[in-house]
């Protein structure tokens, strides 16, 4: 790995239980990013339980990027997202996906004057996850964290 990239923050360790019977997969469509740039993929959320589950949450999500086998964060989008709500009803054995933008970014990212400003990610192999937030149907607790399994990702050279 080249430079090793600063730590933008740790991530909260996961809640057994928030999702039983619910797999949180994230489908990439390359496990190569350039720096600087971004890419989207999807969070394909599957129900293994034998009845319906239904769940509340937001889209789009934004994957972020950590040192491999850690929950420390070098890579993550940290402007402001226009997204809606999605309400997901899935049936035993079904699976639905939400879209996930992925940033190869370093120290997160603001927009500044209308224009973006972010610092690229030292090339090397990473680590991405997302967390999708799960909304209590009635608004009266905190959303929980369900969290997908980690995927590689290798950061090569940019186009700057």
């Amino acid at each position: 790995m080249d430079p090793i990239p600063d730590i933008l923050y740790e991530l909260p360790e996961p809640v057994a239980g928030v999702l039983p019977g619910i797999d949180l997969d994230l489908a990439l469509p390359s496990h190569r990013i350039a720096s600087g740039s971004r890419f989207d993929a999807q969070l394909v959320i599957t129900n293994r339980n034998n009845e319906d589950v239904t769940i509340s949450t937001g889209q789009p999500l934004h994957a972020v990027i950590v040192l491999r086998g850690t929950r420390s964060v070098v890579g993550a989008y940290t402007g402001a997202v226009a997204g809606t709500g999605r309400h997901l009803r899935l049936g035993p054995g079904a699976a639905d996906s939400l879209p996930v933008t992925v940033v190869a970014w370093g120290r997160g990212s603001t927009v500044r004057q209308s224009e973006l400003v972010h610092e690229d990610l030292p090339q090397g192999t990473y680590g991405v996850v997302v967390s999708m937030p799960i909304y209590d149907p009635n608004h009266k607790k905190e959303p929980q964290q369900g969290w997908s399994s980690e995927v590689p990702i290798e950061v090569i050279a940019g186009s700057r």
